[in-house]
């Protein structure tokens, strides 16, 4: 099919989202051209940043993961136990409430575990902390002088402009990771949830899964990837470390070699986000906005 023709076959919504993207990542290619020079200092840790070290010790950072990651893993589990018993998912492939349950039990049970290990853990221990010594020391890594962390509006126009400025980037690694898999034998496949995406039918489960994707997640993720291990890796280990440590292990947690690398990048640039302006929001509404658009895509009938 030539180009005309694959155009004539678009619905007004979906050229409508062509010519939308079209901006969308032609204003990101140049944020990210003008941007260049400082994003190479701050991916080398050469710019002023706002945010503080963590206080948290190893012990304390290992034990708040693994209640995290165990948390999410455990319920998910039960809960598709129970969902291929009482209600299995279609045998289409299409999305139900088998994948709304498991998909919600997994991020649920993360945000189960981020609250025990706060409530029963991270908490008392501060306030022991705080009772044995009052004038409690300063975090590891301060911020720099003259900078403060960003107010909730300007975080999330900040992470607004991180999602613009990231795209096309993300989009460049897509594409290039895409055709260097071939190469090494690896046929790319989309993550299964991008396929239920693009193959739901069930609305109300469909409206359950863009909450889970756009909300709860990015919530969950950022919390444990940027704001708990990026945070505390970059008071205390090599710069290198502290950078791909979370995002690979961010990547990795997806199950998708197809979007590995991109998801990696991504990673990167949400650490960089909100290390600058050092509120948590900032990285939250990127990614949330970045699975939105997936979204987006897929059920407009484009491919992942």
């Amino acid at each position: 099919m030539s180009a005309t023709e694959t155009a004539l076959a678009l619905t007004p919504a979906q050229i409508a989202l062509v010519a939308a993207e079209a901006v969308l990542l032609l204003t990101g290619t140049v944020l990210l051209l003008r941007k260049w020079p400082s994003l190479r200092e701050r991916l080398c840790g050469r710019r002023p940043v706002a945010l503080a070290g963590s206080s948290y010790n190893a012990t304390e950072v290992i034990l708040t993961a693994a209640c995290t990651l165990g948390g999410g893993v455990l319920l998910q589990l039960a809960a598709t136990q129970a969902g291929a018993k009482w209600f299995p998912p279609a045998s289409d492939g299409s999305m139900g409430l088998y994948h709304v349950v498991a998909s919600g039990a997994f991020q649920v049970g993360m945000l189960a575990g981020l609250a025990h290990a706060w409530f029963w853990h991270l908490r008392p221990r501060q306030k022991e902390a705080l009772a044995d010594c009052p004038a409690a020391p300063a975090p590891p890594l301060s911020p720099e002088p003259g900078l403060t962390s960003d107010t909730a509006r300007r975080a999330i126009a900040r992470g607004a402009l991180a999602f613009v400025t990231l795209l096309p980037l993300v989009w460049a690694t897509s594409f290039a990771w895409q055709a260097l898999l071939p190469l090494f034998g690896v046929e790319p496949e989309a993550q299964e949830l991008v396929t239920l995406f693009a193959n739901s039918g069930d609305l109300p489960a469909l409206a359950c899964m863009i909450v889970l994707a756009v909300i709860i997640a990015p919530l969950t993720e950022e919390t444990l990837f940027r704001i708990g291990l990026f945070r505390w890796l970059r008071s205390r280990t090599p710069r290198a470390i502290a950078l791909l440590v979370p995002a690979l292990t961010f990547s990795a947690m997806h199950g998708s070699l197809s979007v590995f690398l991109p998801l990696a990048v991504l990673a990167i640039g949400l650490a960089l986000a909100y290390e600058r302006g050092g509120h948590p929001l900032t990285p939250i509404v990127t990614h949330s906005l970045f699975n939105l658009h997936t979204i987006v895509l897929l059920l407009a009938g484009f491919p992942s």
